[in-house]
């Protein structure tokens, strides 16, 4: 799959109903649920977005990336870099989605970790609140979630 440079690059269309990479089967039937619902409020979604700039994370192996052939330095980076599963515009403003089919703290702690690389990444962006789109979430969670101002999808119930 072709996948175009954000922002660089234009996004694909909201109605794009291809697989994005990286996206296992339960959280691409989640985001072609969330796409044919509401995603008509985007005119692009990049996927697989690179938010960290970063070179290889070394110190899970010290120097082993460098000894690695180029192919392997390129899936070693691929591997260990933050990544935002999607991030969509509408008008000026970009939006980074976070898919996950069982929505755990984690979850919450990513999202808002690639919310604030985006905004050192892309300096001259606009980006609005980030959105989490899952099956399940607990209530200490949703309300965790509402109060740090995302916005949640589930497939039971969307929270706006």
């Amino acid at each position: 799959m072709y996948n175009p440079v954000f922002p660089w690059q234009p996004g694909f269309a909201p109605t794009w109903a291809g697989r994005p990479r990286r996206l296992v089967e339960k959280e691409r039937i989640l985001w072609q649920w969330w796409r044919k619902a509401f995603g008509g409020r985007f005119e692009e979604c990049w996927f697989d977005v690179p938010l960290d700039g970063q070179p290889p994370r070394e110190e899970i192996l010290p120097g082993l990336a460098k000894t690695l052939p180029p192919k392997y330095q390129r899936l070693w980076k691929s591997l260990t870099s933050k990544r935002a599963d999607v991030i969509g515009r509408n008008g000026f403003v970009y939006q980074i989605i976070e898919i996950r089919s069982d929505i755990k703290p984690q979850t919450i702690g990513e999202l808002m970790v690639y919310n604030n690389l985006a905004i050192k990444e892309y300096p001259g962006l606009s980006f609005g609140r980030t959105i989490i789109i899952g099956d399940t979430v607990d209530d200490m969670l949703r309300a965790t979630i509402e109060a740090e101002g995302m916005q949640l999808f589930t497939r039971n119930s969307a929270t706006v």
